[in-house]
């Protein structure tokens, strides 16, 4: 559960000051962009995480994530945010290599679960206290971490990598202490091996029966498998397993130069590439030092709110099919097809676009398309009004979706939900309002809030930043300043030894980008993704226990889940 704890303090000056009396000899900082960056030992990282957020009401957790350092060892890095003061801190603490550990702070931010499962996995740091930490996101018999910078080196050639990598015949069905994992052949741990459906300390049925709904289901939006214990059509139990759709995007990005990473941030949540693109050019433009001009710092603020508007469609046509509504589907994906035009026009593709570029976007508007666009934005709160008289006061729809899978304010905070999953329950959090981005602070627009926190809440809120979101796009074209729409960028992207992590307001919650430059080649050393849909789906046993089956597909459709970012 989060705390409840006020803040007591006003300014970052004054976080750090009450940090420096409470933890003598912690590194804190203000840096210029106004994050606080402490470093701290690990020893002390459990009584630091619990004191800024007890104390100095540091209550969300916005993303988790580890970096090899090679010789300096490995650094897990947090980014903490407080709702209620806007502060934002970035913690870093290390571990020696020969001694990966540190401590988790799932207790004190339960999203933090899947966070550090993730690190486990993929780096092969071990958080003592993690309360299951096992592979999320690899096979259970998986060698080594593929993300250590040594893991290529200790390997065969490439061209039998993956081959050589999966061993079946390394299988251990035996549920290992996570301090007694087995080492690999490599040298690296092959961590703690727990087959969910034969280990019975995984997944105990009291007693229901367990059943499966996926990987392949056409109401899971996409490769998602949902363990579920049932007794009769009530679910006892259920959790989550992903994992099918992984295709080592961030290992892939180490070895691209910064450019070429935009077309594969198209392919994570595909639904959403404008937005993506958008949040990793930040990200590596906070990097650089690279001022956008404000031609192109408005045109990301219309395309981003037209891919808001395009997501949420979908989002509409495929929740109303899950709940047995064939029609809407129908005038959502009309509507859609609109804004799809729009983006070819623009951008020549109708999915994965690579416009959004470091330092700009790749062309100014074409000729006429402000036509096209202002067509769709007159018509469109008409067609909105449609949709709710389709669907929303159907009294079926009504009784799927109220006062079902209620999230509380609290809850929602400690999960890290974000997006309308966290406005749904009553939280007016808005990056474009708390920490504008792109000139957002210019513009005129509501955030919408639920009440209750149920399914209903949440759909709520998505249709109704639908036509926020139009509201904002048309004052981004009818304000659309003369002047450049690409900024100076370096001849040779050489990246400092530094790193930077930017959060934007996605279709689905908060996309959050980490980047760490090494200063010496001209490729990223690091880029950890985090996806709104990765932190969301840790809220399905929360949510879907004690419901009936069919209300599981309720809850997938509210949380607006897109399987290429959870897996990415």
């Amino acid at each position: 559960m989060a705390s409840t704890a006020t803040v007591t303090v006003g300014t970052p000056e004054a976080v750090v000051e009450r940090l420096g009396s409470a933890f003598p000899g912690v590194e804190a900082e203000v840096l210029p962009s106004g994050w606080i960056r402490v470093r701290i030992d690990r020893e002390r990282l459990a009584d630091f995480a619990r004191f800024v957020r007890d104390e100095l009401g540091f209550d969300y957790l916005s993303n988790l994530s580890a970096v090899d350092r090679q010789a300096e060892g490995f650094e897990v890095v947090l980014h903490l945010v407080s709702i209620g003061a806007g502060h934002q801190m970035a913690v870093y603490t290390r571990c020696p290599r020969d001694d990966a550990r540190v401590p988790s702070v799932t207790p004190i931010w339960p999203t933090a679960n899947w966070h550090e499962r993730e690190a486990w996995d993929l780096m092969g740091v071990r958080f003592e206290g993690h309360p299951d930490l096992r592979r999320i996101l690899l096979k259970e018999n998986w060698v080594g971490h593929p993300l250590r910078k040594d893991y290529i080196d200790r390997r065969l050639p490439r061209q039998r990598q993956t081959r050589e990598s999966y061993r079946p015949d390394r299988v251990n069905t035996t549920t290992f202490d996570v301090g007694d994992a087995p080492a690999g052949a490599d040298g690296q741990a092959s961590g703690p091996v727990r087959r969910v459906l034969e280990v019975p300390d995984a997944y105990t049925p009291r007693s229901g029966v367990v059943v499966n709904m996926g990987p392949q289901h056409p109401s899971t939006h996409g490769v998602l498998r949902v363990l579920a214990e049932i007794d009769g059509e009530r679910i006892l139990k259920c959790e989550a397993d992903i994992g099918f759709l992984h295709r080592c995007f961030e290992k892939i990005a180490e070895g691209l130069p910064f450019p070429s990473v935009i077309p594969y941030t198209d392919r994570t949540d595909y639904l959403a590439g404008m937005t993506n693109e958008l949040a990793y050019c930040l990200a590596v433009e906070q990097l650089f030092g690279i001022e956008v001009p404000e031609r192109a710092s408005a045109i990301r603020v219309l395309m981003a709110e037209l891919q808001r508007i395009a997501s949420h469609l979908l989002w509409f046509g495929t929740f109303s099919l899950d709940l047995g509504a064939v029609t809407p589907f129908l005038y959502a994906w009309r509507e859609r097809e609109k804004l799809l035009d729009i983006f070819e026009t623009i951008s020549g593709a109708r999915m994965m676009y690579h416009y959004v570029r470091i330092g700009g976007v790749r062309n100014d508007l074409p000729a006429g398309v402000d036509r096209q666009i202002r067509a769709f934005l007159d018509s469109f709160d008409a067609n909105l009004d449609e949709f709710h008289a389709l669907l929303t006061g159907n009294p079926i729809f009504q009784a799927r979706t109220r006062n079902v899978a209620i999230l509380s304010k609290e809850d929602a905070i400690a999960y890290g939900a974000s997006g309308p999953t966290l406005r749904g329950s009553g939280v007016a959090y808005d990056l474009r309002k708390a920490h504008p981005y792109c000139g957002y602070e210019r513009y005129d627009f509501a955030v919408p809030v639920g009440e209750t926190g149920d399914v209903l809440d949440r759909y709520n809120v998505r249709m109704e930043e639908m036509r926020q979101s139009a509201r904002i796009a048309r004052q981004a074209l009818e304000g659309l300043p003369e002047g450049d729409f690409m900024g100076k960028v370096p001849r040779r992207w050489k990246a400092p030894a530094a790193d930077a992590y930017s959060r934007v307001e996605g279709p689905r919650g908060e996309v959050g980008v980490y980047v760490v430059g090494d200063g010496q080649n001209e490729r990223p050393w690091r880029v950890h993704w985090r996806a709104p849909s990765f932190v969301h789906l840790q809220l399905l046993p929360v949510l879907g226990t004690g419901l009936l089956v069919a209300d599981v597909v309720a809850v997938i459709g509210s949380i607006d889940i897109v399987l290429g970012e959870v897996d990415r």
